[in-house]
């Protein structure tokens, strides 16, 4: 990426998937403040994601997914996810979307997330990240999806008590997530329709109001300590 695309201010869409780029992401790119969407995805990008990805404060697209990048996910990121309303000028389709999936990311996953108020889906899948899933998750109130499979994610599957009316995806897979799933899950989860639990050290019973959800159509809790009926 040349380190003169900065020049770009007026560029509200950059998308250079599915290519060969390498190295770091320029910090130079962070002076396109205009940008609403950023995908660099299926490339060789490595080091970490800069800080200065605060000044895209337009931003509601941002797919970083399979490439090599490390370190920990910045806290600064979800600056630009924390707006209520998108301008009616913006011509690209108002998503609110994170894709950091398939990279070399480590750490937790920060409690600044509560932040992104705009966020429709989280797709952290394929990392290697830690500690446990942050409570905050539960503030984001339009969230759909949130994707964590394939991590080293601890402690229990559902840290926060109170509904999320919007989610509809909830992937845990090959973690390492104990304790038993709460039995008021099918309360916690109103709407949703796939929940993936498998690969992980999960035990008790399945709740039954878990099992009565019209909405779910695909449920998966293989690979665990699971007993009863």
């Amino acid at each position: 990426l040349p380190r003169s695309i900065g020049a770009l201010r007026n560029l509200t869409a950059l998308s250079l998937s599915g290519n060969m780029l390498s190295e770091d992401i320029p910090i130079q790119l962070f002076n396109c403040r205009n940008l609403v969407t950023l995908d660099l995805s299926c490339n060789n990008l490595t080091g970490h994601i800069p800080k200065a990805i605060s000044h895209l404060t337009k931003l509601n697209t941002l797919v970083l997914s399979r490439n090599r990048l490390s370190g920990a996910i910045p806290s600064e990121l979800c600056v630009a996810f924390s707006r209520e309303s998108h301008s009616e000028l913006e011509y690209v389709q108002h998503i609110g979307l994170i894709d950091l999936s398939r990279n070399r990311l480590t750490g937790h996953i920060p409690r600044a997330i509560n932040n992104c108020s705009i966020l429709v889906e989280l797709h952290l899948q394929d990392n290697l990240l830690s500690g446990t899933i942050p409570v905050e998750l539960a503030e984001l109130r339009n969230i759909t999806t949130i994707d964590l499979s394939s991590n080293a994610l601890v402690g229990p599957v559902l840290p926060w008590p109170v509904p999320l009316a919007s989610l509809q995806g909830l992937l845990l897979s090959n973690n390492r997530l104990s304790g038993s799933i709460p039995s008021g899950i099918g309360n916690i989860l109103p709407q949703i329709t796939m929940l993936d639990l498998s690969g992980n050290a999960l035990t008790g019973t399945l709740p039954l109001d878990l099992l009565c959800k019209e909405s779910l159509n695909h449920l998966d809790v293989s690979d665990n300590n699971i007993s009863g009926q």
